[in-house]
């Protein structure tokens, strides 16, 4: 048995069809119409439906946070949205905002970038019938961009040394090496080296020669 009060609506005999609003969502209704006509009511027509359940979209993740992006995550009501609408945009305003724009059976994002050591507000939109619903809302901070520290060399020989370095806990992709002697009299020596290093032989150098050493360490294609 009904717990809400019913709705009724009187319409013109020339109106065939309504709008009936106000109604619970993913409920039952049953409805009845009756014709008036010299005050006599006819027989009701008699109709059962139910109304839609509202599309969810909830739980905004932040994850994999680096000095350049971060990924973000979230659900939704499956086939509910016809896509989704993502804004980041610095704390401060005083960037220009990130927008991106993915199909409805997203339900992820990798946000790239952005600025090192930055606050950053992130909203994404559901999109239905073209309009957008409310935001889901989260706040995160890049990394600060990773360093390369002590450049050392050791273990000298008539051709070559070892060559170490340090960094923070950020990962690097790869690192470029370049050794030149300091008169530029012969070509530069250019390595490529996997990011998992801290250390690599140098060799094939010319003896009694003074050189000079540049590492830069590279991710997401930044140095």
């Amino acid at each position: 048995e009904s717990s809400l009060d019913p709705i009724q609506q009187v319409l013109s005999g020339n109106t065939r069809t309504t709008d009936v609003s106000g109604l619970i969502e993913g409920s039952g209704y049953q409805i009845n119409v009756t014709g008036v006509t010299q005050g006599w009511h006819t027989q009701p027509l008699t109709a059962v439906t139910a109304t839609e359940e509202k599309p969810k979209m909830e739980n905004l993740v932040v994850s994999n946070v680096n000095s350049y992006g971060f990924k973000i995550s979230w659900n939704a009501t499956d086939g509910a949205y016809d896509g989704f609408n993502i804004m980041v945009r610095d704390s401060g305003r005083l960037l220009e905002p990130v927008e991106h724009k993915v199909s409805g059976d997203h339900r992820s994002i990798n946000i790239t970038g952005l600025i090192t050591g930055i606050d950053y507000d992130i909203n994404v939109y559901g999109v239905a019938r073209g309009k957008n619903s409310k935001p889901l809302f989260a706040k995160t901070t890049t990394e600060a961009e990773p360093e390369v520290d002590h450049l050392a060399t050791s273990e000298l020989t008539s051709n070559g040394f070892k060559l170490s370095w340090t960094t923070d806990d950020n990962p690097f992709d790869y690192f470029n090496v370049r050794v030149r002697d300091s008169k530029k009299e012969f070509p530069p020596l250019d390595y490529t080296l996997s990011g998992d290093l801290r250390t690599t032989d140098i060799q094939g150098l010319q003896d009694g020669t003074e050189y000079e050493i540049s590492l830069v360490g590279v991710t997401e294609g930044r140095q």
